[in-house]
């Protein structure tokens, strides 16, 4: 272990404040794009902007650890660098860094999903493209933590078509999707032609990606340091492209609180207004999800089962944190959202095999670290007053938590469960939000 605090720390730290130092000019020019007059106070030095500057730094983290645990690898290998620290490598799956990128990736869509909320009664075209954008950033999000396009590939080399003969034509949908939202808001005028620009640029480095993951397979990397410049330069640019995104993306949530729509905006609205759709999509898709997870057999990839239960407590914990980006609430609300948040990473960064036995029963690590998590997330809540769980579903959710303890040795079952537990969690919070002052249409 000693051999990893020798790596020459002055030089991955040189490019890190660097890489801040742009990132802190870019945050200053993308949030005075926000296409409608705010209270400065509001934004500019309001909870907005902690988010982006919170969701930035873990951004500059992850690539300084992309540089320093390739380094490691190459130099010397992994086992002598902690394990610790290989919860921030981005080149691996199933682990906290993995569930960063595709968090951020779902925290862009829901952001996006605000420019609906923003726009439809004023400019429905331009609606429709925010949510075409949404579902884009929602199926990268669902790839990054699902493996999704991984397997693509080797089902396409099975085929016989190559490992890019179901890649492309995906690719092309994709990219045909985002033009004609491109389109769309450029059509629009004014800062929406501006946003439209930015966001081309943010999807560009995005889909860089791909033609550097070619160049690493293509050529040769001898040099340590060329390795570890190569990996991060691919993970800091899919990153850097994710916050182009969200700096602008983020600019629908501020335009809620704009004087025209007299401040009653929720963010993330969506959530709570089309809950009974969702859910009705997350008891449908459960079931064949689970299932077809299960049957995986590349236990080094990511689970698409486990996305979707990391999505629904990611989604709770949206629903929470509205209220306090908006300031209509204390401090309260940040215990119950990081306690979501550990939630949404359990789901993917804990292993659902690791088996403890007990003289009650055989469960799972990660079916035990869900339901105490749970049981801490009710007594704080509880406690702060700050949502208050029904007596019937509370009965509900107690017997789920026991079912995950009971039946999580099977991998179908525990996937379908751990997706209801999310659901429930989810319902909850959305029910519990209802009650807030709703967005004014009239304008």
């Amino acid at each position: 272990m000693q051999s990893f605090w020798r790596v020459q720390f002055a030089k991955p730290t040189q490019i890190c404040n660097n890489f801040m130092n742009v990132l802190c000019q870019f945050i200053h020019e993308v949030t005075s794009m926000v296409p409608f007059e705010l209270p400065s106070s509001r934004f500019a030095m309001g909870r907005l902007s902690v988010e982006f500057y919170f969701i930035a730094s873990g951004c500059a983290v992850l690539v300084l650890m992309a540089y320093l645990l390739e380094y490691q690898a190459v130099s010397n290998g992994f086992h002598s660098v902690p394990k610790i620290l290989q919860e921030f490598n981005l080149g691996q799956e199933n682990n906290l860094a993995a569930w960063f990128s595709g968090a951020l990736l779902a925290v862009i869509a829901l952001h996006a999903m605000d420019g609906h909320t923003l726009f439809r009664s004023v400019a429905p075209r331009v609606a429709r493209a925010w949510v075409l954008i949404a579902s884009v950033l929602l199926f990268l999000s669902a790839d990054e933590i699902g493996s999704l396009h991984e397997r693509l590939s080797g089902i396409g080399r099975s085929m016989g078509v190559g490992s890019w003969g179901l890649l492309l034509p995906l690719g092309a949908v994709l990219a045909i999707v985002l033009l004609w939202a491109m389109a769309t808001l450029w059509r629009a005028g004014g800062a929406q032609r501006k946003q439209a620009l930015i966001l081309m640029a943010g999807f560009a480095l995005l889909g860089s990606v791909a033609v550097q993951e070619f160049l690493e397979h293509a050529l040769t990397w001898d040099s340590a340091h060329a390795s570890a410049a190569r990996i991060a330069i691919e993970e800091g640019s899919e990153l850097l492209g994710m916050l182009i995104l969200l700096g602008v993306a983020i600019s629908n949530s501020a335009g809620l609180f704009a004087d025209r729509y007299g401040h009653h905006g929720t963010l993330f609205e969506v959530l709570v207004e089309r809950r009974r759709g969702l859910l009705i999509t997350l008891i449908v898709a459960a079931p064949a999800i689970s299932y077809l997870t299960a049957g995986l057999q590349d236990p080094g990839r990511g689970r698409p089962a486990d996305w979707l239960a990391s999505m629904a407590f990611l989604s709770a914990a949206a629903v929470a944190a509205g209220p306090w980006l908006q300031d209509r609430n204390g401090n309260a609300a940040l215990v119950t959202v990081s306690l979501l948040l550990a939630l949404s990473c359990a789901c993917i960064a804990i292993s659902p095999d690791g088996i403890i036995e007990t003289a009650i029963m055989t469960t799972t690590r990660r079916a035990v670290l869900l339901v105490v998590l749970i049981v801490i997330l009710l007594a704080a809540s509880y406690w702060s007053g700050h949502w208050k769980i029904s007596p019937v579903r509370l009965i509900i959710l107690a017997g789920v938590c026991g079912a995950l303890l009971a039946l999580s040795e099977s991998r179908v079952i525990a996937f379908l469960l751990t997706i209801a537990l999310g659901a429930v969690i989810y319902l909850e919070m959305s029910l519990a939000q209802e009650t807030e002052p709703r967005l004014d249409r009239e304008v």
